[in-house]
């Protein structure tokens, strides 16, 4: 019981704990804090709200107390698992109605907060929200967003198939509520049969394994109608707990889906009524039997048997066969299987065919139609059952489904029936073990016993009634042996078994009904008994094993306490003996056999007194001991002699006891024995006499004296004088204080007043100082004597430890100078820290170190601390001379020496005194090995006492270290400043440097290789990584094993050297010169490879550029086809190619020494050559002929050069000839070719202009009559059908005109003619063209263009209309029902292009994926068959496949046969800016009839051959308002201009008797400047035919067929020019008055200047002449050195712009000029062209001159 104040105590850390979990994680969970026992103690404000309405808890409430039923037991499983688990979480069911039927999460832990253990427990609403684990939620919002609103029917499960959540979407189509779901599972709530009920768990089960499955199910509503569902789960995790997340989907089919729902209902109540009978039945072949009955009663199955499957045999045999026609199954009783029909049979898949099953039986049976279905269980094939159909037409899919799914079931329930038959057989054979068990065995169900067998009752000593239902823990103590809790340790035992499954064995205390413990051993294991779970004890009293052991263990721990204690005896030099009650000795113990002399087989077993005791005492102390065994009473000790094995007596002190046995007698006799004899010995010499006693004292090496209170010396022996140096004079005066070191002294005095105030001062430790101030350690015992109660006097005994301390001291010394040479950051620091050291051990106020360098014979004091010298104490240097230090070095042995010693060794010559000598001084050499480096020192100026020998001893040992020291420091220094010097050229040059171990693994490189291995284009290396990987890419492989192969030679000890080629990921080439080391140690052994690269690209290159070149050279030579020659002045061959046999026949050695003459056909040609030669010194391409050696003739190719010496005379001639044979003769074929091809070239341009004026002859008529036809319609109707028409035309014509472009499309100058267009105006365009044709057809015929696509772009409108046309005819034209469509999408855009795709949609016959790939070439139709359907040219296609390639873009099709086609194509273009103009052409366009009449009207004479062109023509021009004239052929054109007065002439081209351009010469010949502008106007279509016309005479060019349009714009142009041309006649009248004014109108058009300067004022006009001069100095400079290289038609588009600038702003000279010389260059006329290029520049200057004084106002 917790007394009142604890309780409160507990309450206050609750509402701590509370606090603080509020503070962490916020206050939306409902907390509750209880005692580990479920006691609630606090609750925070949520789950006072939700549970209690705001109210208080009831006093005492326990937390169990709100918890449905059903998860108390889970609940208290929780509560003891935590006691091994940090936290444990789940879901529960509340009984509280303010909370619902909804799941809750918790999350419990126990808590230790202010000193008490505490249960916390956060519980939230399960649907409330998710916590941020896995990947199903992140947060409240996203679960409502994607969970609770979700438009899919969305819920989750446990793994055991509990609702934990569903949302509305779901509840709507189940038709349920979320009560009457949640905490339900899965099978409750929708009622599921058995095996529906294992087919959902196996999905389940499969969902938390990680799959993802979707699967088909049907719900019966309260209307028990199915429906179809289509049911996807994945696992999850749900607040940390693995759940299932599941949707549903109901199925669209739902006519498919009744019917399967129909049968899925039929197949559940035949199983339905099938199960209930075959439950109760115990053999395979009844449950085989009855369903064999069952399916009888189904419709059209007249008869049927059952097939026992043989598995020996491989055989079936017939068991049960019944109804009509069951005597076909009785002839095949027994049928044989096959292997692979066997194999058909085990299949246990739901996709398994039945029908294929049941037709390999129908043979078997005359053919009669069967349904086999197979039955398997889990351990394999079992049966087969034949049902016979009564007829063929009812073998439906239906029915064998039907069996099918049936056989499953069947399967199932023949599985879990052999589960039972062998469960049963199990448990019988358990029961009989459970009772007939030694052993005592309890069942646990849920901690409580169930049962127990007979053995149980005996064990307890009580009835099997008052075991059952009771707990373990009620059979056992409070606690067990470790301390733990018998009921939490039971509880935790039988949890841990039932969750691992293992079995689990611990010893365990019982408490029997009498009070009694037992001692046990229990085995927990889990078993299944009739389908429940049990843990098994098994119980053995183990309670008189464990007596055993305990006693066992007591015997050991005797054994080993003797043998510790013997052993102990053995070490504190006591003897140990055990005799037996003969008095044989049974065991000594070591130091007995020491100090006896005898080995342990010579004593044991024998009689002690026999063997150890003198013949003369043997009988008495046999008697005596006797006498003691049989008294059994021992004195305190015995002192009795011994004889040892050397016979001498020795004398030891007994301790004896007796041994015993566990009854008590005596079983013989333990002694242990002290040596006594030396302490007998010195105490008969102590009693000797006194003057012996003081002998002692005076002959004792310790100190001993004897010292009043006031520390006065009384007494003090020889030694102590003799230590410390002082007489009994002195000694008289002295006083304790006088002669302890001041360090010491007032630890001392406060032991001896601790001494006299009565306490123990065993020891004491302390430093007397000698009479010349050297310091004495001593160590010893100190007493007082006291009289009357005083203390009076203290006595001591000192020993001199000095020379211990010292060599301690110096010990440490030794090591910490040792550790300087690491611990040291430089060589002064280790000089201070070594005299610092050795301070400790000796006097160093005069101290130095001496270095001595041998290869400069110089002596450095690198350290000197003096006390009358001022040197510092860093280094100082001399030369070596005599001086002592010197000396020292020449002997190279340590040195002891005085004053006088070294005056001495002055006057022996042996060395020179310079300054102060000291009274004493030591020194020692510094060695390593042989070698001495230096000296050591310390001296005293004043005390010649100072220093004992024993110091030089001192000083001579540390001097060894010292050396070692300081030669390591200044190796550590050398190695660093090498390795700064090393890392310096490391890192510095252009050298790549790195090394690697034995593993290939970088260990160092430089940063020229870092940076090199970047720069190839993989990551920065770094230490450990492998070479292969970073050089590998960039090495070729025969490189790679180069490298490889170097290396294995380097790790084996040898140096290499190589080259290697890398390339880079751009496949540019470095090549490396490689150096290969291994990195030696100084014990000879290497790991490491180092590796040195010069980059040798430049090298390799000209290396392998001369290898190559000298290769090429050699097999050029060897191999030379053209033959190479040398020969001298004369003529004679000095060197031949071996080429020279092939090209003229004649070896080598023939050749040599023949003279060229000989050799050519036209010997005149050599004289052509030498001349040359000598004047050129070379000559190439020299063409000649030469004879062969049979006489024959070739044409050769010859160059040559002059070969002369140092004085630049001539002494050879080489060169060489090449056979042009073959070339000349295929010359002379290819001119010939090209003749012909030029001819037919000119033929196929002259077909095609022929072809385009025919075509357009009639069309120019439709056309025209089709524009005068429209002014004349008088309703919309026949407007509409008009405008029909003309789209009709116009697109016939570009088709037309992109037909005759085919060529240019071939020739790749097929040009791009790029305008503003209204792409919604071009797609009604294209509908108006087809409209008519689709309608005809009964098609629906539609545009659509997205809202994202540009209406105004830029392109070539007739180029898209054409491949519209095309694509949009064949979709018509391939048609016959449904629709076609054009869609138009705007795919991307970049920077300003924009990428359209249209396409082309029909429902036609479609094409085939072999027809499409044929589909884009020329003249290439699907169907050329003569009975083709489809008419066509076989152009169309591939000509709209080349026009979508020049608009930017690509041509595709997307289609099936017979499912219609999608041909689509993608343009490039740009928006277009100039919306305004675009729609104004449109209009005008639309509105031809608005044209104006012109006033006055203009004459105007037409020329045609073609009536109908005229009639056109003519209504054309009277609508305009002019007065036509005719004439038929160029003679009457020329006739009838001659003799009237035209404004303007429109010439046709093609004409009988005289043609068109003829007739314009000829009147341009007569009439002059007065000729009128002549107009071609032609159906000539081909490219440059415009550039032609105007380029032989004509001024202008209309293509038929001819608008209105085009006549009114021609003809508005050319009366503009006219007056613009009269009024600068008019300006141009000479006017004698005003000379400078006519000068400057002749240079500038001054209303041209006035005009701009109206636009912008004088600057804007000044600045345009401005810029007009600078571009034009440019462009005439350029121009120049055109014309300078006769290049004169490199200069027609400077004139051309020269010309166009000039004529704006009014410079008519040099328009005219500009205008002339570009006219006769195009013309060929070259002749005059400098001349009036010459005059251009005068112009120009001349204009350059005068312009701004004629700009520039006065």
């Amino acid at each position: 019981m917790k007394t009142s104040a604890e309780g409160s105590s507990m309450v206050k850390a609750a509402e701590h704990l509370i606090d603080l979990a509020e503070h962490v994680s916020g206050s939306r969970k409902m907390m509750f804090v209880c005692t580990p026992q479920g006691k609630v103690l606090a609750l925070n404000a949520q789950a006072s709200e939700v549970f209690f309405e705001g109210e208080a808890f009831p006093a005492g409430m326990n937390i169990k107390d709100l918890l449905e039923e059903k998860y108390l037991p889970q609940f208290e499983k929780n509560l003891r698992q935590l006691r091994t688990r940090k936290n444990i979480s789940g879901f529960l069911q509340s009984n509280a109605k303010a909370v619902g039927n909804g799941l809750l999460y918790f999350k419990s832990s126990l808590v230790h907060q202010d000193g008490h253990e505490l249960l916390y427990i956060a519980v939230r609403s399960a649907s409330a929200e998710v916590m941020p684990v896995g990947d199903m939620f992140a947060s409240e919002s996203s679960y409502r967003s994607i969970f609770e609103d979700s438009n899919e029917p969305m819920f989750i499960l446990d793994k055991k198939g509990v609702f934990i959540d569903i949302n509305k979407e779901a509840l709507g189509l189940v038709q349920s509520t979320k009560e009457e779901l949640t905490g339900h599972t899965v099978f409750e709530a929708f009622d599921l049969n058995p095996s529906e009920k294992i087919a959902f768990k196996k999905r389940i089960q499969q969902a938390c394994e990680g799959k993802s499955i979707k699967f088909d199910w049907w719900f019966k509503d309260s209307h028990d109608i199915l429906h179809p569902t289509l049911l996807s789960f994945r696992c999850g995790k749900y607040f940390g707990q693995e759940v299932v997340l599941g949707t549903a989907k109901p199925m669209e089919d739902k006519r498919q889906w009744q019917e399967s729902g129909k049968q899925r209902l039929d197949q559940q109540e035949f199983m339905a009524h099938l199960v209930p009978a075959l439950s109760d039945l115990k053999a395979a072949d009844d449950i085989l039997a009855t369903a064999l009955d069952a399916f009888l009663k189904r419709p059209h199955i007249m008869g049927g048997g059952v097939y026992v499957y043989q598995p020996t045999s491989r055989m079936v045999q017939l068991v049960k066969s019944k109804g009509e026609a069951s005597f076909l199954l009785q002839e095949q009783s027994v049928l044989a299987l096959k292997p692979e029909f066997l194999s058909q049979l085990e299949n246990k898949r739901k996709n398994r065919s039945i029908l294929s099953i049941s037709r390999n039986f129908q043979h078997l049976f005359k053919k009669r139609e069967v349904v086999a279905l197979p039955i398997s269980t889990d351990k394999g094939y079992v049966a087969a059952i034949i049902l016979l159909v009564d007829d063929a037409k009812h073998m439906t899919s239906t029915l064998t489904e039907f069996v099918n799914q049936v056989g499953f079931e069947l399967n199932s329930f023949l599985s879990r029936f052999e589960l039972r038959q062998e469960l049963h057989y199990s448990e019988g054979k358990y029961k009989t073990l459970f009772e007939s068990s030694n052993d005592a065995i309890f069942l646990l169900n849920n901690s409580q016993i169930a049962d127990c067998n007979f053995q149980a009752t005996m064990l307890l000593d009580c009835d099997k009634q008052d075991i059952i239902g009771k707990r373990l823990a009620d059979f056992s103590p409070a606690l067990q042996a470790d301390g733990s809790s018998s009921l939490e340790k039971s509880l935790h035992m039988i949890d841990e078994t039932l969750l691992a499954g293992n079995p689990q064995t611990v010893e365990w205390r019982l408490e029997r009904t009498d009070g009694n413990n037992i001692d046990s051993e229990i085995s927990f294991s889990a078993i299944q008994l009739e389908g429940v779970s049990f843990v098994q004890c098994i119980v053995r009293d183990i309670t008189q094993r464990k007596e055993a052991q305990a006693l066992l263990r007591k015997q050991e721990v005797l054994r080993e306490s003797m043998l510790q204690f013997r052993s102990f005896l053995s070490q504190v030099n006591l003897a140990y003996i055990s005799l037996d009650l003969d008095l044989r000795v049974l065991y000594v113990n070591d130091y007995f056999l020491q100090y006896t002399g005898y080995k342990r087989e010579e004593v044991v077993g024998q009689n002690y007194y026999e063997l150890f005791v003198s013949e003369h005492e043997r009988p008495s102390r046999v008697q005596e001991i006797q006498k003691a065994l049989h008294t059994q009473s021992l004195r305190s000790y015995y002192e009795w002699d011994l004889v040892t094995k050397s016979h001498s007596v020795k004398i030891l002190r007994w301790n004896i006891m007796f041994e015993m046995d566990a009854e008590g007698k005596v079983t013989g006799i333990t002694a242990v024995g002290k040596d006594m004899t030396d302490k007998r010995i010195a105490m008969e010499a102590l009693k000797d006499n006194k003057i012996r006693l003081q002998d002692l004292f005076d002959n004792a090496h310790d100190l001993i004296q004897n010292i009043s209170t006031d520390n006065k010396f009384i007494f003090v022996n020889r030694a102590w004088k003799e230590k410390l140096g002082y007489n009994d004079y002195d000694i008289e005066n002295l006083t304790l204080t006088d002669i302890v070191h001041p360090y010491y002294k007032a630890k001392l005095i406060y032991q001896l007043r601790n001494l006299y105030k009565g306490e123990n001062v065993n020891k004491i430790e302390t430093v007397f100082l000698t009479k010349s101030g050297k310091p004495i350690h001593l160590i010893g015992s100190i007493n007082c004597s006291w009289q009357d109660g005083k203390p009076i006097a203290t006595r001591a005994i000192l020993h001199d430890i000095t020379d211990r301390i010292k060599a301690e001291r110096l010990q440490k010394v030794y090591y910490s100078i040792a550790n300087l040479a690491i611990s040291s950051k430089d060589l002064p620091s280790l000089y201070s820290a070594i005299h610092r050291e050795l301070s400790k051990i000796i006097e160093t106020h005069n101290f130095f170190i001496a270095l001595y360098d041998d290869t400069k014979h110089l002596i450095d004091f690198v350290y000197y601390v003096d006390q009358l010298s001022d040197l510092p104490a860093e280094s100082t240097s001399r030369p070596f001379s005599s001086g002592m230090t010197e000396y020292i070095i020449k002997t190279g042995k340590p040195l002891y020496a005085t004053k006088d010693d070294f005056m001495q060794l002055e006057a022996e010559g042996k060395l020179s005194i310079n300054g102060v000598i000291p009274e004493v001084m030591l020194f020692s050499p510094l060695s390593i090995g042989e070698r001495i480096i230096g000296v050591i020192a310390v001296r005293d100026y004043k005390n010649p006492e100072a220093y004992v020998q024993t110091d030089i001893e001192i000083l001579h040992f540390i001097s060894n270290q010292v050396a070692l020291a300081i030669e390591r420091k200044r190796n550590e220094e050398q190695i660093n400043i090498q390795n700064a010097r090393l890392k310096a050229i490391f890192e510095s040059g252009t050298h790549l440097m790195w090394s690697v171990n034995r593993q290939y693994k970088l260990t160092s490189f430089n940063q020229n290789f870092s940076s090199a291995v970047q720069n190839w284009g993989s990551d920065s290396p770094e230490v450990g990584m492998l070479l292969a990987d970073m050089v590998q890419p960039y090495i070729a492989g025969e490189d790679y094993a180069l490298m490889k192969s170097s290396y294995d030679l380097a790790f084996s000890g040898h140096a290499r050297q190589f080259e290697l080629e890398l390339k880079s990921t751009d496949q540019h080439s470095e090549w490396l010169e490689i150096l290969l080391n291994p990195i030696y140690l100084e014990d000879g052994s290497f790991e490491d490879v180092s590796a040195i690269a010069l980059d040798i690209t430049d090298k390799k290159i000209s290396q392998l550029a001369l290898a190559e070149n000298e290769e090429k050279f050699r097999s050029i030579f060897e191999s030379f086809q053209d033959m190479y020659y040398k020969t001298g002045i004369g003529g004679e061959f000095q060197l031949l190619s071996p080429s020279v046999q092939d090209l003229l026949g004649f070896t080598q050695s023939e050749a040599v020494g023949m003279n060229v003459s000989d050799l050519y056909i036209h010997p005149q040609d050599r004289d052509q050559l030498l001349n040359a030669l000598y004047t050129q010194r070379k000559v190439r391409n020299f063409e000649t002929a030469l004879r062969t050696k049979d006489e024959g003739e070739i044409e050769v190719l010859i160059n040559s050069r002059l070969i002369t010496n140092l004085e630049g005379e001539a002494i050879a001639i080489e060169g060489v000839c090449r056979d042009i044979t073959e070339l000349k003769n295929t010359q002379r074929e290819l001119i010939r070719a090209k003749e012909l091809a030029e001819n037919s070239l000119q033929v196929k341009n002259q077909f095609l202009a022929n072809m385009s004026h025919e075509l357009r002859t009639p069309m120019n008529g439709i056309i025209g009559m089709i524009d005068l036809l429209y002014h004349t319609a008088s309703t919309e109707e026949q407007i509409d059908y008009i405008d029909t028409l003309r789209k009709s035309s116009d697109a016939l014509l570009d088709i037309l005109n992109d037909i005759l472009d085919l060529s240019k499309i071939q020739a790749g100058k097929m040009e791009v003619n790029e305008s503003g267009i209204d792409l919604h105006y071009t797609l009604d365009k294209i509908h108006s063209l087809f409209a008519n044709r689709a309608q005809q057809k009964d098609l629906e015929f539609t545009y659509f263009i997205s809202k994202d696509t540009p209406r105004y772009i830029v392109t070539d409108e007739t180029r898209l209309l054409q491949i519209l046309s095309n694509l949009t005819s064949n979709a018509i034209k391939f048609t016959n029902e449904g629709r076609v469509s054009v869609e138009v999408a705007q795919l991307e855009v970049k920077n300003d292009q924009h990428l359209l795709e249209f396409r082309v949609r029909d429902s036609g016959i479609g094409i085939s994926e072999e027809d499409i790939q044929i589909l884009f070439t020329n003249f290439t139709q699907l169907d050329n068959s003569s009975t083709k359907t489809f008419g066509g040219t076989g152009l169309g296609l591939a000509i709209s496949k080349q026009l979508s390639e020049l608009l930017g873009g690509e041509i595709g099709v997307e289609s099936e046969p017979g499912q219609g086609s999608t041909f689509w194509f993608t343009i490039q273009c740009r928006l277009a800016e100039n919306e305004e103009q675009i729609n104004e052409q449109l209009q005008l366009a639309k509105e031809t009839e608005t044209i104006d009449r012109f006033d006055p009207a203009p004459v105007v004479l037409l020329v045609d051959d073609n009536q109908i062109n005229q009639k056109v023509a003519i209504k054309l021009l009277e609508r305009l308002g002019c007065t036509p004239d005719v004439a038929s052929n160029g003679f009457e054109a020329i006739e009838k201009a001659t003799q009237n007065q035209y404004e303007i002439i429109f010439m046709d081209i093609q004409m009988p008797e005289m043609d068109g351009v003829t007739a314009t010469k000829e009147l341009k010949r007569l009439l002059g400047e007065n000729c009128p502008p002549i107009v071609a106007m032609t159906a000539y279509s081909m490219k440059g035919e415009a550039e032609k016309f105007i380029s032989e005479g004509l001024d202008d060019y209309i293509s038929k067929p001819v608008r209105s349009t085009d006549l009114a714009d021609r003809i508005n142009t050319w009366r503009q020019k006219n007056m613009a041309m009269a009024d600068s006649t008019r300006t141009f009248i000479p006017q004698a008055t005003a000379p400078k004014e006519k000068e400057d109108q002749q240079l500038v058009d001054l209303s041209v200047v006035e005009q701009l300067r109206s636009i912008g004022g004088v600057d804007f006009a000044l600045q345009l002449y401005v810029d007009f001069e600078e571009e034009t100095t440019h462009l005439l400079q350029e121009a120049k050195n055109e014309v300078e290289a006769q290049h004169y038609e490199a200069i027609l588009s400077t004139l051309h712009q020269i010309k166009g600038t000039a004529s704006t702003l009014g410079l008519m000279t040099i328009t005219s000029i500009a205008k002339t010389l570009e006219h006769n260059i195009r013309k060929g006329e070259m002749s005059d062209v400098a001349t009036a290029y010459a005059d251009l520049e005068s112009s120009f200057a001349n204009f350059r001159a005068h312009y701004r004084n004629i700009i520039l106002p006065n």
